[in-house]
């Protein structure tokens, strides 16, 4: 499991947990692909996560209600690598342990007395790669457990009230939401339903922004499209060239200045040369980043593409046209996309049985469900 936060560390006092794993979930894309890499709260709890290379995220749950325990009395905090606890009578046997998330337990202490005052022990928490882990404190018939959340910037103790407190009424209570973000943005929020262990997300995570402007641009001609933008990469007509009085063959330049302005730029945003005006050069972009799916690949009749995928044609003796792709039907049977230079245009289509090479010659697709524009 990824580590969420390099630094630091916050200690949770928790409930009793009665299995290693409370809730667990994997994160897929709509070519049912996982996802690394997205953010993870536990909605309420201060509780992160990350997803790994196989999608997969895990958390404790916390109750939904927490009762009188004996963490107040140990006086927890933690500095740096040292754990500081008291000791709340004159003798006491004392057992401390460490789990990570899969349960596997690390013992720091086995069975040791002490006098009442308060102590520090060394634990290297840094040691475990888990986000978040489980601390056991023993004091003879007593048990304290604690969530230990690696968290960065900072070293700080989040207290529990140790009254009981019912959250059935009024907003959700802790532990029973999560919310997927991919940096600052919130891709999904999830409401599980009681006694719920295992989540299993499927995310459309092209940015909405890409298909709204691809949209908001139907019916115009070059000299419109970008006009009402008003900012970066502004009107699209200053990156196409003229021959004469019409604009040269600009399908591709579009899509490249679509995936721009909803912020999913092909090229560095310093790049000035981001525009990638051809077909081929598109299918090239994608190949080399392992997005490409050919219509000869062994696996496309079960393959179906995701909202703001690319789409390339391969015309006989026109060469290839670009497009990008707005949905596929509920059947799989028909295709719809938004595409430029039809008929000097934006023009939004649909067609049916999309997968016949010999009636619409769709080349294949790219890929961007998932894409992160920061890692290209």
């Amino acid at each position: 499991m990824n580590t969420v936060c390099a630094t630091g560390l916050v200690l949770l006092a928790a409930v009793s947990v009665a299995q290693p794993v409370d809730l667990s979930g994997t994160i897929r894309n709509q070519q049912n692909l996982p996802v690394p890499g997205l953010e993870v709260e536990l909605y309420g709890t201060g509780m992160i996560d990350t997803t790994d290379r196989q999608g997969t995220f895990l958390f404790f749950k916390p109750s939904s209600r927490v009762a009188e325990s004996p963490e107040s009395r140990f006086r927890p905090r933690i500095a740096g690598s040292s754990f500081f606890f008291s000791v709340p009578r004159d003798i006491a046997i004392v057992s401390i342990s460490v789990f990570d998330l899969r349960g596997r337990a690390h013992t720091v202490i086995s069975g040791k007395r002490y006098r009442k005052g308060e102590y520090r022990e060394n634990i290297h928490f840094d040691a475990f790669p888990s986000s978040m882990l489980i601390l056991e404190l023993r004091c003879d018939s007593d048990v304290a457990r604690y969530k230990v959340v690696k968290c960065r910037g900072m070293k700080k103790l989040i207290a529990v009230s140790r009254k009981e407190k019912d959250y059935t009424r009024g907003a959700s209570p802790p532990g029973n939401r999560i919310i997927i973000r991919r940096g600052k943005k919130v891709e999904s929020v999830v409401d599980l339903v009681s006694d719920q262990d295992f989540l299993s997300v499927r995310l459309d995570l092209v940015p909405v922004e890409v298909l709204s402007i691809a949209l908001s641009e139907k019916n115009r001609t070059p000299a419109d499209i970008g006009k009402h933008l008003g900012r970066e990469p502004y009107d699209l007509s200053r990156y196409l060239r003229r021959e004469g009085t019409e604009y040269e063959a600009w399908c591709s330049e579009f899509v490249s200045w679509v995936y721009r302005a909803g912020g999913y730029s092909l090229s560095p945003v310093d790049d000035p040369e981001w525009v990638i005006g051809t077909s081929r050069e598109l299918r090239r972009w994608f190949r080399r980043r392992g997005r490409w799916i050919s219509h000869q690949d062994p696996g496309w009749d079960c393959f179906v593409p995701s909202p703001g995928d690319y789409v390339r044609y391969n015309y006989r003796n026109k060469g290839g046209h670009s497009g990008i792709v707005l949905r596929v039907s509920h059947n799989g049977d028909t295709l719809y996309t938004v595409e430029g230079n039809v008929n000097t245009m934006v023009k939004l289509l649909r067609k049916t049985s999309w997968k016949d090479y010999n009636v619409h010659r769709i080349d294949g697709f790219g890929r961007m469900s998932g894409f992160d524009p920061d890692n290209r």
